[in-house]
């Protein structure tokens, strides 16, 4: 369940729910009460009958006031009687020697009278116990005698003797005493703990999953990564910690990648300061034997210049190799690409291909099966030093005699493959999907030996993959190794797609 959602049924709970609870309680009690009350059953089978009750109380309560002896009619007090006895009211009255001179049945039938002239009322308060919100007017007091009735007593004036009014209300008195009030204690608990029980259950979720998040952004802050923050929750602050987890997960890799990264820049720092050494080491010792005298004839001379120059070649091929790997790292080869007609390029790369290994004893192949109105773009100096990396590939690992290059060009899905092949040492299946890695050597003892900075293939990848192509291998060992690579065509001279 989501955040929302809980926090809507939870203010759903805390504001509306008490609401229909305190209407549902006065509702009840109202119900009960009038149930329950006598006076208030008859009075609501019609509504007339409180009038008819109403007049004949008001017309006791006329003589009482303008000729209290006029009470003292038995023949009126019972007709009076016999209509208001119908909705539950009795009438007692006492003359001024207290003597009872009428009572209703209902009130001898309930006992009802004994109560009222009690001695123990005698001394009773009456001003203490006003009924201030009775429709009675202020001169009558109220008498707890019976739980089941209002007393009303009235005073008649100058001492002529006491009127009692008496109203049946049934045990609904007891509604607003003790009972009514431990209940009214009880929802108001039940209402308060199922509100604190609520804001528990949302909050609960909530505070587990910003611990754990808060757990993991102190230990991020301490540089520690591993570690993982589980949550069985589906609410948004789980999402939260979700993502945050996430972002630690791609924060730890990132990490890792840049550890293997500096690792391997140690490395390649290594390898390169080796093999710049080795060309740097044999100058050194040329030139010193043409200082010394060691070379001491003229063919000794010629032989230690020329040793001299192809080293000095070599560490120069080293030096723009790894300049070259540094621009395409960062992104600042400096490419100048154009549209060519890629039948008539490839042709004289691969006339330039045969030419470069031609000195070198290899018999140079070439496949071009391209339409002639294909066209790609690309920078020319860069594919060409990518072809050059890739014969040179091949000079290195060559056989001692039978040396052959193949290289070929065709279209296939809308791209140009190239492969240049050679029929040399070829490269293990283990090796083979590693040799275009950033910083990867499949044998660097031998690499040393045959010279160069194993650069080649990072840097013909490079170029191949900012062409908007790939480049993979294909190999046997001990037969051949075939690199291939790819060139996306861009349109037909004729307007048509490729």
């Amino acid at each position: 369940m989501s955040t929302r959602i809980k926090i809507f049924i939870s203010y759903l709970v805390m504001g509306i729910l008490p609401l229909f609870l305190f209407l549902g309680t006065i509702s009840f009690v109202a119900f009960k009460t009038i149930a329950d009350n006598p006076f208030l059953m008859t009075i609501g089978e019609d509504p007339d009958n409180i009038y008819i009750s109403v007049n004949h109380l008001s017309k006791i309560e006329i003589l009482a006031q303008e000729n209290p002896t006029g009470l003292f009619d038995r023949d009126m007090l019972m007709d009076i009687d016999q209509v208001v006895s119908q909705y539950h009211i009795g009438i007692m009255l006492l003359d001024s020697e207290k003597a009872l001179f009428y009572t209703s049945d209902i009130l001898l039938e309930r006992g009802l009278v004994q109560k009222i002239i009690s001695p123990q009322n005698e001394n009773f308060n009456m001003e203490n116990h006003f009924d201030s919100e009775h429709f009675f007017p202020p001169n009558y007091h109220r008498l707890v005698v019976d739980d089941n009735f209002l007393v009303m007593e009235r005073p008649l004036e100058e001492g002529n003797g006491t009127l009692y009014i008496a109203i049946e209300t049934g045990p609904s008195q007891k509604v607003s005493g003790t009972p009514f009030k431990r209940f009214m204690s009880v929802l108001f608990i039940g209402v308060t703990g199922l509100i604190l029980l609520m804001t528990f259950m949302v909050t609960r979720s909530m505070m587990q999953s910003l611990k754990e998040l808060k757990k993991g952004v102190h230990r991020i802050s301490e540089g520690d990564l591993d570690f993982s923050i589980k949550t069985n929750k589906r609410d948004e602050v789980a999402q939260v910690v979700m993502a945050f987890d996430e972002m630690r997960l791609r924060l730890k890799a990132s990490i890792d990648a840049q550890v293997r990264e500096d690792e391997s820049r140690r490395e390649l720092v290594t390898n390169i300061s080796h093999d710049l050494k080795t060309p740097v080491t044999a100058i050194k010792g040329y030139v010193e034997g043409l200082i010394d005298g060691t070379a001491n004839t003229p063919e000794k001379k010629q032989k230690y210049t020329q040793t001299i120059l192809s080293k000095t070649i070599a560490l120069d091929r080293m030096i723009d190799d790894l300049f070259l790997y540094s621009s395409l790292d960062v992104g600042k080869a400096g490419y100048h690409f154009e549209n060519v007609t890629a039948v008539d390029f490839f042709k004289i790369l691969c006339n330039e291909t045969r030419l470069d290994l031609k000195e070198k004893g290899f018999e140079v192949q070439c496949s071009i099966d391209l339409p002639p109105d294909i066209m790609v773009r690309l920078d020319r100096s860069m594919i060409q030093r990518l072809q050059y990396n890739l014969t040179e590939n091949a000079v290195k690992y060559a056989r001692e005699s039978d040396r052959k290059v193949v290289f070929s060009a065709r279209i296939q899905d809308g791209f140009v493959i190239c492969s240049t092949e050679d029929n040399g040492a070829g490269i293990t299946e283990d090796a083979l999907a590693s040799i275009f890695e950033r910083f990867y050597r499949a044998d660097a003892a031998r690499t040393s030996t045959v010279g160069g900075t194993g650069l080649g293939l990072q840097i013909s990848r490079k170029i191949v993959e900012d062409h908007g192509g790939r480049i993979w291998a294909e190999s046997h060992y001990g037969e051949f190794t075939r690199i291939l690579w790819t060139l996306p065509v861009i349109f037909l001279e004729n307007g048509g797609n490729a």
